[in-house]
């Protein structure tokens, strides 16, 4: 016997020998009564009968008697260690703290075992420690398995809002899903704007986390991004970017040709500064690989970088000032002194005949500015970048059926 192996003695009669592994050589072995780990669960209940029609336990001789030798070498064992204290009342050695990943692994072995209901009320003990541990980050990268924590042990106290919020924030920061949905690439909201899969995506397996936990998150990323992509996608249709039929049929073109050229060389600039293509936006097809935050911020730099000769704010006025035979078709506003303050360089427009009136739905003070449909549009678009993301709601526990 390896003199590393620790052993564990937990019944004046046992009947049983648990071998518990790691790393494939045996660490602990717990001497035990079948008749208590039977009542722990229906799983346990049938490993261990002898009526099971499985094949039967090997017997050892130990302890001046025969065992039955009950081997879990696919089982964490420090977690089944815990699991098997508890089912033997001997729990004056478990710690009132676990470490994150030990109480993901303790999630593991009571959803294989369907055990959850043998360890309470241990877990309102451990999850509000650790949720409350100062150097315990929720929201980074590696902390995704607290859903399945949550689906194992719904009830303890604070653990619906953890798994609402994280849900919530994987949906804006999930992306590029395997078939089976059981691993994605995560971009956290700390990364970098500018978007970068390899400098700051990260692979994320999940273990066990039930489908409809996933499903819902999937289908919330989704539907965001068909949102945020419609919105672009109708935006670009309107500066004929793309074609018509694609875009809002009750948004009438811009009557003022030079504030459409203006608006649509801006708009492919900054499209084109994102990395993306015109025949990307036109689908939501082409984010699958992005996550559903930088879709938003991508989003609403487009729309913020549409420039206009109609100003965005009541602050700002378009006027014409003759400059060496040309009007300066540009955006000014009014200083304290109530002079003229230039803010943005406009288009250079060489008129019929120089020192001509400029058109007088352009002096300074139009009302043009309220029928200006792509300046409307443009900050209606930035706008619903941020509707978009606060419209993403989390997984709620409440419909989760807690083991009995």
């Amino acid at each position: 016997m390896d003199p590393e192996v620790q052993k564990h003695y937990y019944s004046k009669c046992p009947d049983l020998k648990i071998e518990l592994h790691h790393d494939g050589r045996i660490v602990d072995i717990v001497y035990g009564t079948s008749a208590a780990i039977r009542n722990a669960s229906d799983v346990f209940n049938r490993m261990l009968d002898p009526d099971n029609g499985f094949c039967a336990l090997p017997v050892d001789t130990d302890l001046g008697r025969q065992l039955r030798v009950l081997s879990l070498p696919d089982d964490q064992a420090e977690a089944m260690l815990i699991i098997l204290k508890i089912i033997h009342y001997e729990t004056k050695s478990i710690s009132k703290t676990l470490s994150y990943q030990l109480l993901v692994e303790l999630a593991v072995v009571c959803d294989k075992y369907d055990c959850a209901r043998i360890v309470h009320p241990w877990p309102d003990t451990w999850i509000p420690n650790l949720i409350n541990a100062r150097d315990h980050d929720l929201s980074k990268v590696g902390q995704e398995d607290w859903l399945l924590i949550g689906h194992i042990f719904p009830t303890v106290r604070g653990i619906e809002k953890l798994v609402r919020e994280l849900s919530r924030q994987l949906a804006k920061e999930c992306y590029s899903w395997s078939p089976d949905r059981s691993e994605f690439r995560r971009y956290p909201r700390s990364s970098s704007d500018c978007f970068s899969d390899e400098m700051h995506g990260h692979t994320v397996k999940l273990r066990f986390t039930p489908d409809r936990m996933v499903n819902y998150i999937v289908e919330e990323s989704e539907r965001g991004k068909k949102l945020a992509v419609e919105k672009i996608r109708n935006f670009c249709a309107g500066l004929d970017l793309i074609s018509q039929g694609q875009g809002d049929a009750n948004t009438p073109p811009c009557s003022d040709y030079a504030c459409l050229e203006l608006a649509t060389g801006s708009v492919i600039r900054s499209i084109n500064r994102l990395g993306l293509t015109i025949h990307q936006i036109s689908s939501t097809a082409g984010f699958d690989n992005f996550p559903l935050w930088i879709v938003c911020r991508q989003l609403k730099i487009i729309a913020t970088s549409c420039k206009t000769i109609i100003p965005w704010t009541v602050t700002t006025y378009p006027v014409f000032v003759l400059r060496k035979n040309f009007f300066d078709y540009g955006t000014y506003k009014l200083n304290g002194g109530g002079n003229m303050e230039h803010i943005q360089a406009g288009i250079l427009v060489n008129p019929t005949a120089a020192g001509s009136t400029p058109p007088s739905d352009l002096l300074m003070g139009s009302s043009k500015q309220e029928r200006c449909i792509i300046a409307k549009k443009a900050r209606e678009i930035a706008e619903t970048a941020d509707v978009v993301e606060s419209s993403i709601s989390g997984f709620i526990l409440q419909f989760e059926i807690a083991k009995d």
